[in-house]
């Protein structure tokens, strides 16, 4: 392949476009609907590797561009190794650039201590809280190992010249949680935390191929990996690692059939966030499966971000990396008090205070609503918008290129309630029941089909106003099963002692995961702010992946 088909990705380089799936993807075939075929195919006993003829080689491949993958980069170039990152996109930075920009790291770091002294916290205090969020799911070596690294991580980012934002708190009440102050980076969303690992991976000489397609793995008899099958130019193509292969090609939750073979419920109806700039397949998951890899988690999808009057997240244009995403856009609703929620038969179906208070209760909600399509609006009345500070303006003008980035379909005002109705497709009878039965339930003090609490005003000041949940598929929890070091797991069947001691656990040689491919640390819900984590582990799968023994 020649030289010109590499490219060190840095700010000046980046090139503009959507999201595009390389030559090779077939949804046809392997698990639940996705699988990539090639001519040297891994399977657990084996390639023959011994006939492959090599096109490229490098000390360290690495599939995806996000946190994880250029954390893992950074590494392994900073070790003197020559990485080469393999990415489908027609930019880079996957996922991450879409981020909002939370970043996770506690346990009494510097940082904490420096900007909320009076937060009490410890690693062991942080552990305990993540365990417990993630429902007593995740893998306690590996958010142990997390906790550890805390301190670690945020020095990295620091001497990487990220300037951090003020320490938030976050569900579990302590402050964990950073953003990004302006700097030499643009914007303070999660795009700046990847860019200042990107920039230091070009200044490392790491070289990033772009609309590139990992496909399988290669695997000598031994049962080692030593290479990627790659589709390239229309063509398939075979690269070498010398040392390790490093999969960071983000989660899964683009995949309707995958996500429905999990959990039925999570159809169309669910958009997925960060498209249509980049798509997250999974593709990298029945080839794990198929070199005797496992898989763990998988019903935990954690579809929870909902915006109110879109369906944009991000809105990206132009989709450049001197433009940040908005990633934060619709209507925000601060007080439900005196807001109706209703479905696509304009009857009310929660009690609208755990949109506030509890995002997972409010989506179990939503996914068992029987009908299809969902439609779920929030409905309020002049008064309402005024006390939630809304600005109507761009409710009754929508300007989809503007911010907030509404949508025509996702808002409905009129003078009456059936005439929003009417805008909302749904029926004019129904919705006008919902409304004129809660406002009975206001005027009583007691809201006789949710126990609602705390309503204070009746939905009767005109004009009325309509916006749409976009209801988003945000994140995937399930994935390839690692240990603590990020060495990919080896299926149940293949463990001598199955899971008796983590540090035993049987390991596909050389092959390494992190990111939101990886389905081990998180458990059922990760919290906060993805961010801290994938950084951290990323880091760890590529300093472990440079000192692998080089292979013949």
């Amino acid at each position: 392949m020649e030289e010109k088909d590499v490219q060190a990705v840095s700010r000046r380089s980046f090139l503009k476009g959507g999201a595009a799936i390389a030559a090779g993807l077939t949804a046809a075939a392997g698990v639940a609907g996705l699988g990539c075929t090639s001519t040297t195919a891994a399977s657990k006993d084996g390639a023959q590797a011994s006939s492959t003829e090599w096109d490229r080689e490098a000390d360290v491949l690495i599939v995806g561009s996000g946190y994880s993958g250029m954390a893992a980069a950074v590494e392994a170039a900073e070790a003197g190794l020559r990485v080469l990152v393999i990415e489908k996109e027609k930019q880079p930075g996957g996922n991450s650039i879409m981020c909002g920009g939370g970043c996770q790291l506690g346990g009494g770091t510097r940082f904490q201590l420096e900007k909320a002294p009076d937060v009490e916290d410890s690693p062991d205090i942080f552990f305990d809280d993540l365990y417990k969020m993630g429902g007593y799911r995740g893998v306690p070596e590996i958010l142990r190992t997390f906790v550890d690294h805390c301190q670690d991580t945020a020095d990295f980012l620091e001497g990487l010249g990220l300037n951090f934002a003020n320490v938030t708190a976050q569900e579990l009440g302590k402050e964990r949680m950073y953003s990004a102050a302006p700097g030499n980076y643009p914007g303070a969303t999660g795009i700046s935390f990847w860019y200042v690992i990107n920039e230091r991976a070009s200044e490392l000489g790491v070289e990033t191929l772009l609309e590139t397609f990992a496909s399988d793995l290669v695997m000598d008899d031994a049962g080692n990996v030593i290479g990627l099958v790659v589709e390239k130019d229309g063509k398939t193509v075979n690269y070498k690692a010398n040392n390790a292969v490093v999969l960071a090609s983000g989660g899964w939750k683009g995949n309707l059939a995958l996500r429905q073979a999990y959990d039925p419920r999570y159809d169309e109806d669910y958009i997925t966030s960060g498209e249509p700039y980049v798509k997250t397949m999974g593709e990298m998951l029945p080839v794990v499966e198929r070199a005797g890899g496992m898989l763990t988690g998988m019903s935990f999808i954690g579809a929870y971000a909902l915006y109110w009057g879109t369906s944009h997240y991000p809105y990206w244009e132009p989709a450049d990396i001197e433009s940040v995403p908005d990633v934060n856009n619709g209507i925000t609703i601060k007080s439900w008090e005196d807001i109706v929620v209703v479905d696509g038969n304009g009857k009310r179906f929660v009690d609208e205070r755990t949109v506030k208070a509890d995002s997972t209760s409010f989506h179990d909600h939503v996914l068992n609503l029987p009908d299809r399509p969902r439609a779920v609006w929030a409905v309020f009345d002049s008064a309402a918008a005024a006390a939630n500070g809304i600005d109507v303006s761009v409710l009754e003008t929508v300007k989809t290129e503007e911010k907030p980035h509404l949508d025509q379909d996702y808002v409905a005002v009129g003078s009456t309630i059936e005439e929003i109705a009417e805008k909302m497709g749904v029926p004019a009878s129904g919705l006008a029941a919902t409304v004129e039965s809660y406002n009975a339930f206001v005027a009583s003090g007691v809201d006789e089909d949710f126990a609602k609490e705390g309503m204070t005003a009746p939905v009767a000041e005109a004009p009325f106003y309509a916006v749409r949940a976009g209801l988003f598929a945000h994140n995937t929890f399930g994935g390839i099963r690692v240990n603590e070091r990020c060495q990919v797991v080896k299926a149940a069947s293949e463990q001598e002692n199955a899971f008796v001691d983590e540090t035993t656990l049987a390991v596909i040689p050389h092959l390494y995961a992190s990111g939101e491919c990886v389905g081990s640390w998180f458990g059922k819900w990760r919290g906060g702010g993805k961010i801290g984590f994938h950084i951290t582990f990323g880091r760890i799968a590529g300093q472990n992946a440079a000192a692998e023994p080089k292979l013949a």
